[in-house]
């Protein structure tokens, strides 16, 4: 009969311990799914979210065409899915290169803070992140504003290109643009 109390103590004991035991793991695994869940967006916490201006929106679908080009290859140009451009225009259009003498101290990093890659190009009188089609030259290709120039260039457009030789021979331009 002294025996029954103590196995009878120690079923209980055992049985808060597993109750307790249920009860840290549904605690650790209710915040391992919060991290789970956390994680993957903290990479976008400096995306702005959609607000009620329409101006926060503008900057977050620039942000996302921004970060499509970024992950796209080098030398893959964005398309303009067959929109029509919103307006067109004749201006003079040049090249330029990576060398500190045609842009900065740090002539690989656009105004944009990208790298420079095929596809690039500079323009004061456009917004960053438009995207601007030269037909003469380049056909369908799609080039995106992401440099700015020396701002006494007004409604000039500065292609990069890798190959100075290249640059040179492109001169100076009067070409049309289709802006979308």
């Amino acid at each position: 009969m002294l025996i029954t109390p103590k196995i009878n103590s120690a079923k209980a004991l055992l049985l808060d311990w597993q109750k307790n035991l249920t009860d840290v793991v549904t605690i650790v695994a209710g915040i391992a799914m919060i991290l789970a869940f956390s994680f993957p967006y903290s990479a976008f916490a400096d995306i702005p979210s959609f607000g009620e201006a329409p101006g926060e929106q503008k900057a977050v679908l620039n942000y996302v065409d921004y970060m499509q080009n970024k992950m796209r290859g080098f030398g893959e140009l964005p398309n303009t899915d067959s929109r029509e451009p919103t307006r067109v225009m004749s201006v003079n259009v040049t090249a330029y290169t990576s060398d500190p003498w045609e842009t900065d101290s740090t002539p690989t990093v656009t105004a944009s803070g990208t790298q420079v890659r095929h596809g690039v190009i500079a323009a004061n009188f456009l917004p960053k992140g438009t995207r601007v089609r030269i037909p003469d030259v380049y056909g369908d290709d799609v080039f995106v504003v992401e440099d700015r120039m020396n701002k006494r260039y007004n409604e000039k457009v500065d292609i990069w290109m890798e190959d100075k030789g290249e640059a040179r021979q492109f001169g100076l331009q009067y070409l049309e643009i289709e802006i979308f």
